[in-house]
Parts: C-alpha cells; structure tokens; sequence
C-alpha cells in the first residue's frame, strides 16, 4: 500500500505523533488565507462565527458588512 490511513500511521508508528488533521483550518471570508480555528480572531454575523487572520481582516470584513451585524 502506497499510502496509509491515518490509524495505520498510529499503528504503524506509535511513538510518532501524527500533525495532520490536528488542528482545524477555517478560512478568512476577508482575505481568503486559511488559519486556525484556535488561533482566530473571531466574530458573530447573523447568528454565525466567522473566523479571521487578523484583527485588520476582521475590522476591515464589519466594516464593509456593518449592515450584516
């Protein structure tokens, strides 16, 4: 088998910790880049959390959307 699931991975190599799909990535509706989700700044829009890169993302989306809050 050329590739392995990853709880053959953890079988096959049970020390070794596997980094992907460890941390969810939620993408910028402002400037698209994927970051994340622990780390986002964050804000509710309609009953929903958007997830940003940046405090200069998240500011610049609201303001643009400031009808939508």
């Amino acid at each position: 088998m050329l590739f392995l699931t990853g709880e053959e991975k953890r079988r096959s190599f049970p020390e070794r910790r596997s980094e992907i799909g460890s941390e969810d990535l939620v993408k910028d509706p402002q400037c698209g880049t994927y970051v994340p989700a622990r780390s986002a700044f964050k804000a509710d829009v309609k009953g929903k959390t958007l997830y940003f890169c940046s405090e200069k993302c998240r500011d610049s989306y609201l303001a643009k959307n400031k009808n939508e809050t």
